[in-house]
């Protein structure tokens, strides 16, 4: 399926496009990301721009003091606010 329309792409994903995540040839890799991350943004305010699903928005604010994810497609929205997660998180649509 060929989307020339970044939106509608990301709208068709929604549903699906953590599945990425759950890879295992891609598990190694991602626990050092994770780790990474989590030395990095340790106690800090945290604006993720850009959030999706909020797959890395739920590893920030294990970690972080606030995280404030911002995305501007809805349907990656309403997934991520679906998802359980971590209290401290402000969803913003934009």
């Amino acid at each position: 399926m060929l989307h020339t329309d970044p939106a509608a792409y990301f709208t068709a994903r929604a549903a699906t496009s953590e599945e990425t995540y759950q890879r295992p040839e891609s598990r190694e890799e991602l626990l050092r990301l994770q780790e990474k991350v989590a030395e990095l943004m340790d106690g800090h305010a945290v604006l993720e721009v850009g959030c999706g699903t909020g797959y890395w928005t739920r590893q920030l604010a294990e970690v972080a003091a606030s995280v404030t994810a911002i995305d501007n497609n809805p349907a990656m929205l309403a997934v991520a606010r679906e998802r359980p997660s971590e209290d401290g998180i402000e969803w913003v649509e934009g």
